[in-house]
């Protein structure tokens, strides 16, 4: 009897160690997300056609993140490759470079450190786990994210996904994720100003050659420099 009571809890912690080791390998770390603006509003814009025009390019925009344990790739993808910016984060190195491209400029901005990217911005969010939905496939539910940066507010209603785990977040501004999960759907609604922003595509395998960057032609220099010359639109 005592042996089969054994026998029994030995199999019972054997299952724990199952479930538990199941949960942690069905979180995704290593992958390809592709995020894009579906919908983008602003007041008084209709009745300007170029203004239109710009909004009509402006959809369509992406944000495509490769992230794996060591290293991640932010690209977002402005107007058609008008504006493109590449945000790379190097785990190991503990550093984070960032490479714009602007209508001809090419500039190549240290960032700093992990520990201090993000040392002027205040996230503070809400999450309502009563409130889900799928999203290609994974599990979201709500939060409801305000982030703070430079004296500007900005607030977003997101869903997340825990089955996958970034370092990097997708909003703009911000480097570090700071959410329990990432991201798949966004909506900024302030000011007049409404855009929809949607994980369209993810894949877990992607070629890692995309972490490097040729930055000859790039005119280097810090975050302080690139503060004063305005240039922190991304």
């Amino acid at each position: 009897m005592n042996n089969l009571l054994n026998l029994f809890k030995i199999g019972l912690a054997l299952a724990v160690v199952f479930v538990l080791t199941t949960d942690l390998q069905a979180q995704v770390r290593s992958g390809k997300l592709v995020m894009e603006i579906t919908e983008v509003k602003m007041p008084g814009m209709d009745d300007n056609p170029e203004a239109a025009m710009t909004l009509e390019m402006l959809k369509g925009s992406t944000t495509t993140l490769y992230f794996s344990p060591t290293k991640e790739l932010m690209v977002m993808d402005l107007m058609g490759g008008m504006m493109l910016n590449r945000t790379l984060t190097d785990v190991k190195e503990n550093k984070v470079t960032t490479y714009m491209d602007m209508m001809g400029q090419k500039m190549k901005v240290d960032m700093g450190n992990l520990e201090s990217v993000d040392e002027d911005v205040d996230i503070q969010y809400t999450i309502d786990k009563n409130d889900r939905k799928k999203i290609l496939g994974y599990d979201c539910y709500k939060v409801v994210v305000t982030s703070t940066a430079q004296g500007q507010t900005m607030s977003l209603e997101t869903y997340i996904t825990e089955d996958i785990q970034v370092m990097s977040s997708v909003i703009q501004g911000v480097q570090k994720n700071q959410l329990p999960g990432t991201i798949l759907s966004m909506t900024l609604d302030a000011g007049g100003i409404y855009m929809v922003t949607e994980a369209i595509d993810f894949q877990e395998t992607f070629d890692e050659k995309v972490f490097v960057i040729d930055d000859s032609g790039y005119n280097e220099m810090d975050i302080e420099t690139l503060q004063r010359m305005g240039g922190m639109g991304f």
